[in-house]
Order: structure tokens, then C-alpha cells, then sequence
């Protein structure tokens, strides 16, 4: 070997789901009759992250005597919201 050149770019993403579950309850006797109203809410938000890697490998040499160089940057992290978002809720009486 006398001159090699090698390189890549690498893209790296992570989706997230994050939201919460509440459930607002009220409750009261009245009557003789037990009355209750359950109001669950599901909020949730989609979320993606994405980083960007490139990297560059130079080697030079003859046999035993070789030398290599490597080069590894991130170029691009990136955090970022799609707007989307979504909120559901539905009362129950029991």
C-alpha cells in the first residue's frame, strides 16, 4: 500500500413520544346515589433529534512503515419539534 483515502457520514435520529396521562374526578352522594364523573386527558408530543457524523481515515505507507491520520467531526445535532402534538379527552359519568 502506498496511499489510501476513506471516508463516510453517518445520520443518527432518535424519535421521542412525551406526554402524560390526567384524570380529573369528582364524586359526591346525594340522593342515595352514588354520582361520579372521571375526565381522562391524554397529552402527548412527538419529538425528533437528529445528529449528523462525518469522518475521514488517510493512511500512507509501505509495509512495516505506515502512518494513518483520522478526522472525526459532528457537524449537525439538531433537537426539533414537528408540531406534533395531540391532546384527547372524554368525559365518563359513572
Amino acid at each position: 500500500m502506498i496511499a489510501a483515502v476513506e471516508g463516510g457520514i453517518e445520520l443518527a435520529g432518535t424519535i421521542i413520544l412525551k406526554g402524560g396521562l390526567n384524570a380529573a374526578f369528582k364524586a359526591r352522594y346525594h340522593q342515595r346515589k352514588f354520582e361520579a364523573n372521571l375526565t381522562p386527558e391524554l397529552d402527548l408530543e412527538l419529538l425528533l433529534r437528529l445528529a449528523l457524523t462525518a469522518y475521514v481515515l488517510a493512511q500512507a505507507g509501505f509495509g512495516w512503515l505506515r502512518s494513518a491520520r483520522a478526522k472525526i467531526g459532528r457537524s449537525c445535532k439538531r433537537r426539533s419539534r414537528p408540531a406534533q402534538r395531540f391532546f384527547l379527552s372524554a368525559p365518563f359519568r359513572l
